[in-house]
């Protein structure tokens, strides 16, 4: 007896196929999962603005470890403008992405008194507020994510 996957009939770009359950089911997450935030306009700007300022954050953090203070300074001052132009374009539409505007507003606060205390010397507080920063930065992408 042979044992076959059960095929579907799709239809892609007019071309009829046959895809296996798995693959179907792998299609309609990947393409559901975008559609969870694309509906809300200007969120797709505001994750890559928050994605930009992660990495900026990142490199801040590696910096102030490292007790570079003008680095900090430079790279939390990048952070706070990818921060601030996310807030620009977040949509207000429900309460994952209001809560994700609180999180982003308390990430750019830290993130100019990291940049204070880098700017004073202070590099371990400013690493702590440079911690603070990419966790809120963090958390607010996951509730702009899950904003459906």
């Amino acid at each position: 007896m042979e044992d076959r996957m059960k095929l579907y009939s799709v239809h892609a770009n007019g071309f009829p196929l046959q895809v296996g359950g798995l693959v179907l089911l792998m299609a309609v997450l990947v393409i559901s999962g975008g559609v969870a935030y694309a509906g809300l306009e200007g969120a797709g700007e505001s994750l890559k603005h928050m994605d930009a300022a992660v990495v900026t954050i990142e490199d801040a953090a590696k910096h102030a470890s490292q007790g570079h203070g003008d680095q900090v300074s430079s790279h939390s001052s990048q952070a706070i403008t990818h921060a601030e132009q996310a807030i620009k374009a977040m949509p207000t539409g429900n309460a994952h992405a209001r809560e994700s505007l609180t999180l982003l507003k308390e990430a750019v606060e830290n993130l100019n008194k990291a940049t204070q205390f880098a700017n004073e010397g202070n590099t371990r507080k400013a690493t702590n507020h440079v911690n603070l920063a990419l966790d809120f930065v963090d958390a607010a992408i996951l509730h702009l994510r899950h904003s459906h």
